[in-house]
């Protein structure tokens, strides 16, 4: 049997079969062409040898082509390298605040598990985590509460465009949502109804760019947070959650963390993204003709990389599959490293500090109704689409 990471029927526990074939070969070519790096040191390669591996894959064309797609994407920061990349960086920075997003975050989690409190069954993912973090965000990028719906269908379709192996189904969906977010933008910059993150960067540019310049770039740069920070941290969370939930000994190793703190450590946090990641895999394509580790690589070769394997090499990590709270030294990858390093870490890390704090206490009380979650159709990232769970 060809062995595939994508393969559906080991999607509920990857981790024996990245160990397995890690052992085997840190770094393999498959029988598709495709370069799958395991191992920590050639994924921490890969991802900072810019020269030699870019982010975006080869330009479609013909009936391939996707206008308002690549019009969206133009100036996303996964798809940038170089100095179009530390510029398009620093624009968003200078305007991406999360002042008030810590607040948020704790208010609505407060007001949704209240909500929840009587309930006899519920599902985390739909009802709690998702509504916390796409609202946190939409607000932060300044869009109307009512648009939280729509948003979150544009994030899951735009997040489809780093998956290599999307059908040409999914390509016309993204190209639809690109199409809706973009006029959406458009249309809310013209009415002066959008305001927070989007309406800062659209001035700024404006000073010196055209509308229509500004416009491209307001939406690739908001299209780039809304479909990197609502499903990758939905799924972060949801896969914490999920493992809390399966193993309790772990909710009690955290509550005694918090009573001797006062709060969850960091290493504690930090162990569980290590752990749990959202995103399993990211890929690059070579420049050129190279090696790595001593494979040939030839030019537009795609390059898997799995950071979920990384973060669990037994060379990097001792007990590598085990919860170790206290873990000082933790180089895992699961926000990626080098020049394009998650932007949103640091609202994910807020994300799960504040909501695991609120939920720790029910977190007794909540059984899993079923095995496993049920886990979002995409190829490179886990994320639970639903995880119902009973009240005690």
């Amino acid at each position: 049997m060809i062995w595939s990471p994508f393969d559906r029927s080991i999607k509920h526990d990857p981790y024996p079969h990245y160990a397995e074939k890690m052992r085997q070969s840190g770094l393999f070519v498959a029988p598709s062409n495709i370069v799958f790096s395991l191992s920590h040191d050639s994924a921490r390669y890969i991802l900072n040898r810019e020269e030699e591996f870019r982010s975006a894959p080869p330009s479609r064309g013909g009936r391939h082509a996707l206008p308002a797609f690549d019009r969206v994407m133009q100036h996303c920061l996964l798809m940038n390298d170089g100095a179009r990349h530390r510029q398009n960086r620093a624009s968003m920075t200078r305007f991406f605040s999360l002042e008030e997003a810590e607040k948020n975050i704790e208010t609505h989690t407060t007001t949704l598990l209240e909500k929840l409190a009587n309930r006899q069954s519920f599902d985390l993912v739909d009802e709690l985590i998702e509504p916390v973090v796409a609202s946190t965000l939409i607000k932060t990028l300044g869009f109307d509460p009512g648009v939280q719906t729509k948003a979150v269908e544009w994030s899951e379709a735009l997040l489809r465009s780093v998956d290599i192996f999307v059908s040409s189904k999914k390509y016309q969906e993204m190209e639809t949502a690109s199409l809706a977010f973009e006029r959406f933008i458009d249309q809310s910059i013209h009415d002066q109804q959008i305001g927070g993150f989007t309406c800062h960067i659209y001035q700024k540019l404006r000073e010196s760019l055209t509308h229509d310049e500004a416009l491209t770039k307001t939406t690739s740069f908001t299209a780039t947070l809304l479909f990197t920070g609502i499903n990758t941290a939905v799924g972060l969370i949801g896969n914490i959650v999920f493992k809390l939930l399966s193993e309790p000994e772990l909710v009690a190793q955290l509550t005694a963390l918090r009573q001797a703190h006062g709060e969850i450590p960091s290493t504690a946090t930090e162990e569980l993204i290590r752990l749990c990641p959202s995103v399993h895999f990211t890929f690059r394509f070579a420049k050129q003709d190279t090696s790595v580790k001593g494979i040939q690589i030839s030019r537009n070769q795609v390059m898997a990389i799995c950071l979920a394997s990384a973060n669990r090499d037994p060379e990097v990590f001792d007990h590598p599959n085990a919860f170790v709270p206290e873990r000082q030294s933790n180089p895992h990858l699961s926000f990626g490293t080098g020049k394009h390093y998650c932007f949103g870490a640091k609202l994910a890390r807020m994300h799960l500090k504040v909501m695991l704090t609120g939920i720790l206490n029910s977190l007794p009380d909540w059984k899993l109704q079923n095995e496993f979650p049920v886990y979002k159709k995409y190829n490179f990232v886990q994320a639970p689409a639903s995880i119902t769970v009973d009240t005690t």
